[in-house]
């Protein structure tokens, strides 16, 4: 599965470059905890893009997961109504995408 992960908003409203992780790239079991987190967010139930009013100085996150088999499926969330277990997908995402660098 690929993972791609857009993060724009926060305190100077920057959005920056989408980052990429493909599962098939990782070891089994830090690619088994992207899908535990994305399971234990419900990620595919989220509505594929929730408006939130806006909120100074927070994030609103958009993440396309593409399976290997299937079809792509995209959930733009803000910050604040982001379930627990997506921010920890975000932040996985985030520091694997970085020590691929």
């Amino acid at each position: 599965m690929r993972l791609t992960l857009s993060r724009s908003g926060g305190f100077a409203g920057i959005r920056r470059p989408p980052v990429t992780v493909d599962t098939g790239d990782l070891a089994p079991d830090e690619a088994a905890l992207l899908e535990k987190l994305m399971s234990d967010a419900r990620f595919l139930d989220l509505a594929s893009h929730a408006p939130t009013p806006g909120q100074a100085d927070r994030f609103e996150y958009t993440i396309e997961a593409v399976p290997d088999n299937g079809l792509p499926y995209t959930v733009t969330i803000g910050e604040a109504d982001a379930p627990p277990p997506l921010i920890e997908l975000v932040r996985k995402i985030e520091q694997i995408a970085k020590r691929k660098k």
